[in-house]
């Protein structure tokens, strides 16, 4: 039997109790050292959702939720429903405990590979979560633009799911985030109807995506954006805000 690992741990923190991989260079190092993760920068995007959704029970959508400092955030927007998406099977386990530690009842959880198709396959090597790497930053896929992603495989494979949005049908999309290390133009690709559909706010994380073919694919949709740091802010063009 294999021994389990002592990594995760619970913190509490100013939007509840949260569990952290110790190891986590990143995220997990900045709530344990400072109370939580850019809680200012979240606190802003609650904001814009709250300025800018058209619903009065709005779905929000968190693709590559990690281990939910945003959607603990958004789970707080009245009458939300917060549906995340985490890959990373042990990553999204430390997701799913914090939403049970909690009691939050608003909120969804998914162990999928947000893309362009539903049911495909992706292999990849497991990161080592006992070691000290940035968990954050794992790539899936190779993508346009690499950091390296997370190293330190565990000398594991590990299979996951894709998931096509638009195969959900969702019909009340006020807002999505989307920071999923490079493959943000597939996801892209596999939720336009719900875009169309609903014409929620974006917020896209480019850093490492082909960020001109990203804002293509935001003009035939009649998108317009903000850059801030490595993100865009979008919103549909018939809607006026700032």
């Amino acid at each position: 039997m294999k021994q389990r690992s002592n990594r995760n741990i619970v913190c509490e923190t100013p939007l509840g109790k949260i569990i952290v991989n110790q190891n986590d260079l990143y995220i997990g190092k900045s709530i344990i050292d400072g109370g939580y993760y850019e809680i200012d920068s979240i606190s802003s995007l609650v904001d814009f959702i709250n300025k800018t959704s058209k619903y009065s029970n709005p779905q929000l959508l968190d693709i590559g939720a990690n281990i939910g400092t945003h959607a603990l955030a958004y789970s707080q927007v009245p009458n939300a429903e917060v549906h995340c998406f985490e890959a990373q099977r042990a990553v999204f386990n430390m997701l799913a405990g914090t939403v049970a530690l909690n009691g939050i009842d608003n909120i969804y959880v998914y162990n999928r590979a947000v893309s362009n198709r539903s049911g495909e396959i992706i292999e990849f090597d497991r990161p080592n979560y006992d070691a000290q790497i940035n968990i954050g930053g794992f790539e899936l896929i190779p993508p346009h633009h690499s950091d390296g992603g997370t190293q330190n495989p565990a000398d594991e494979k590990e299979k996951i799911e894709t998931l096509r949005i638009d195969d959900l049908e969702f019909d009340r999309v006020a807002y999505i985030k989307i920071d999923i290390e490079g493959m943000e133009t597939l996801c892209i690709e596999g939720l336009k109807e719900t875009i169309m559909r609903c014409r929620p706010v974006l917020v896209i994380e480019t850093f490492k995506t082909d960020s001109e073919r990203l804002k293509n694919m935001l003009k035939e949709l009649n998108y317009s954006w903000d850059a801030r740091g490595v993100d865009l802010w979008c919103k549909p063009s018939e809607i006026d805000f700032d």
